[in-house]
């Protein structure tokens, strides 16, 4: 197949900081009332379209493309100057906003007396906005005139309310990026928030819900070289690799040093990808500790990846501590692991699984590593005769994962993905979406097109579960943003869900939901599509997965369900990748990827042109998934993290010791959702779907 590539990749770019650049303009770090007057007479001039970016057409707040220094006009384009009328009354109305904000609008239109006269100043204000504050790239400011108690919004959705007038132009910020601000040394004492975070009410019901329309299958002409698995063994591989799998985490150690060791079996093969070493944090434990709290969830990942498509052949390892404390129920020995394939019916696809299992004992380092090396050559030859064959569409999953988001993954890498994956789906593909917690505050649009409402039941059931585990663990949903996240303009949990939630194309609809690493490929037999007539047929269309939001434990349970190729959207450059499923990396904003173009398979703001960018995308994906290596794989770098349940503590003080505002409409929020799941027959005597 042809070398598809998004962009052209330049050189990297030593010696950058990867850290927002600090606002070198002449105003930088002036207040209103340090601005003179030949700044108003001859301000910084910028188009609307080089400085910001609207999340939906309807919103009232912009996000800043770059640093902007305060009284800088952003010139309007054509369609905004239509509401020149609007902007005016937002003007009047924030005249008369009161005191509060008395002193900015006289410094705001505080010009020469010689300079302009009354109707100049009156043309100025409808063909430009601007900037009052500086803004950082990332961040909101305000379209117009926001007046007290009224939402402001991206994507349509409501994310904050007004804690007094805000004039149009003016730096949107909330008491948590005040905060983080401050404390990284950008803000001064006196800037105080000027709005509250607000998180959309559940609005969906019974009597109001209507089942989406399946996308119809459009793409025929669509395919893949992929690695077919003998029956009964089920997916299509788009790597061939053999795993040296630990049950626990005892043994990574030396994992890592047979794969060393096996690093030249791969050596001028093409038809194989090598070894890989799968070091885990999980179990270890021992008869003192007791069962994990994970560990049915790490039984089924741990099964999941052995029966991978990508996996041609594994080695098990064991000490005999992991034999000793599985006997004594306290920890995971393989023996587990075949029992629980029998008990979830996958028992004949791991005895079709070319795999040996070792116990390893560790007073005998070096001709241990020696044994199991040797083990994994001989268990790898077989896999240099397999071939890649053609494939139709249906075969692939891609994971939908994002890590370091910033405010441009909502609006530029997210969409993109989305649309990359309609077209996929729209050529019998699927696509697994996943971090139950990110999600929080998206629900309605999660489940704006939904197969039917038993479907939109678990997802709502899935986000119930999520809120009673973070209140087990002393913790609540507000607390996701992290400190970067607010820094890059991700000011609260409504806005961060809103952007991830951007995932999912507006027209693709949800037709699954399932648990934590919960195979999704029982309806996907595995054959080779040579003459078979099957490419008009549909593989699993788009679900979701509960699963935290940490990036690296949530993929590893996308890659357990099944998922052959996986979209890592990123606005800070997460470089992770996944052991043996190739990562495409897509980045959000153009100078973050000319920072990382080692590292970064896509430019997500490249083009304008999002559909001609997502068949670049959907091109490339087909490519990769016939073998072409990501820059991540050419890296060499991987990491793997299992979803990791620690011991609950005390749940009564977890929401009641939280401060601020959103606490008390995400605790409404998760009362409601969970009287609705309580009702609704979803879970076992476990709590599993």
């Amino acid at each position: 197949r042809p070398v598809h590539t998004m962009a052209p990749v330049p050189a990297r770019k030593r010696g950058h900081q990867l850290q927002y650049e600090s606002d070198s303009g002449r105003r930088a770090g002036r207040t209103q009332a340090q601005r003179t007057s030949a700044d108003l007479v001859h301000p910084e001039k910028l188009r609307i379209a080089d400085a910001a970016v609207l999340a939906g057409a309807d919103d009232n707040a912009y996000i800043a493309t770059r640093d902007l220094s305060a009284g800088t006009l952003l010139v309007l384009d054509a369609p905004e100057r239509r509401n020149e009328n609007e902007v005016e009354a937002g003007q009047r109305g924030a005249a008369a906003g009161g005191a509060a904000d008395a002193e900015s609008q006289a410094n705001a239109h505080a010009v020469d007396a010689g300079a302009h006269d009354g109707s100049e100043l009156k043309k100025l204000a409808s063909l430009h906005i601007e900037i009052r504050d500086r803004v950082l790239e990332g961040h909101r400011f305000t379209r117009r005139q926001i007046c007290l108690g009224e939402f402001v919004t991206s994507w349509g959705q409501p994310f904050g309310r007004a804690l007094r007038p805000i004039a149009a132009g003016e730096w949107l910020r909330n008491a948590k990026v005040v905060e983080v601000l401050r404390a990284r040394g950008v803000l001064g004492a006196a800037v105080a928030p000027n709005f509250e975070d607000y998180t959309q009410p559940l609005t969906l019901t019974d009597e109001s819900f209507v089942p989406g329309e399946q996308l119809p299958l459009r793409i025929n002409d669509a395919y893949f070289d992929g690695i077919v698995r003998p029956p009964p063994r089920l997916g299509v591989g788009t790597r061939n690799y053999a795993v040296l799998l630990c049950v626990s985490s005892r043994l990574n150690a030396f994992s890592r040093q047979v794969a060393l060791r096996c690093a030249t079996i791969a050596a001028a093969r093409d038809g194989f990808d090598g070894v890989v070493a799968l070091p885990h944090t999980e179990d270890g434990g021992h008869v003192e500790t007791g069962a994990a709290c994970n560990r049915e969830l790490l039984l089924r990942t741990l099964l999941g990846m052995l029966l991978h498509p990508n996996v041609g052949a594994a080695v098990v390892m064991q000490t005999g501590a992991d034999e000793a404390a599985s006997r004594r129920g306290a920890g995971v020995c393989y023996e587990d692991i075949k029992d629980f394939a029998i008990s979830s019916g996958r028992d004949e696809e791991l005895r079709a699984l070319p795999h040996e299992q070792v116990q390893i004992r560790l007073d005998r380092w070096s001709e241990q590593l020696e044994r199991i090396s040797d083990l994994a050559a001989r268990l790898v030859a077989p896999l240099y005769a397999q071939r890649r064959s053609r494939c139709a569409p249906r075969h692939l999953i891609v994971a939908q994962q994002c890590g370091g988001s910033d405010a441009f993954s909502g609006t530029h890498a997210n969409p993109l993905v989305a649309e990359a994956s309609k077209l996929l789906i729209e050529a019998g593909g699927g696509a697994l979406l996943a971090e139950t917690d990110e999600l929080i505050g998206a629900e309605d649009y999660v489940l704006s097109s939904v197969r039917d409402l038993h479907t939109a039941n678990k997802f709502l059931a899935l986000v119930s579960r999520f809120h009673a585990y973070t209140h087990a663990h002393g913790a609540s949903a507000e607390g996701n943003p992290s400190g970067g996240n607010l820094y890059r303009g991700l000011y609260n949990i409504a806005l961060k869900s809103l952007g991830a939630a951007m995932k999912r194309h507006a027209t693709v609809r949800l037709e699954d939901v399932v648990e934590y690493a919960q195979p999704l490929l029982s309806a996907l037999p595995a054959q080779s599509e040579r003459g078979d007539g099957d490419e008009g047929e549909r593989g699993v269309g788009y679900c979701f997965m509960d699963s935290p939001g940490n990036d690296l434990e949530s993929v590893a349970g996308q890659v357990a369900a099944g998922c052959n190729v996986i979209y890592f959207t990123t606005g800070n450059g997460s470089i992770t990748n996944f052991p043996f499923v190739p990562t495409i990396k897509v980045v959000s904003t153009h100078k973050r990827f000319e920072l990382m173009a080692d590292d970064m398979d896509v430019d997500a703001a490249a083009s304008a042109d999002r559909s001609a960018m997502a068949k670049a995308l959907f091109e490339l994906t087909l490519a990769v998934a016939s073998g072409q290596a990501t820059r991540g794989e050419r890296s060499g770098y991987h990491q793997l993290q299992i979803w990791r349940d620690w011991v609950p503590g005390p749940p009564s003080s977890a929401l009641a010791g939280v401060a601020g505002p959103e606490t008390a409409v995400l605790r409404r929020r998760a009362l409601r959702v969970s009287a609705r799941a309580r009702a609704l027959p979803l879970f076992d005597s476990c709590g599993r779907l």
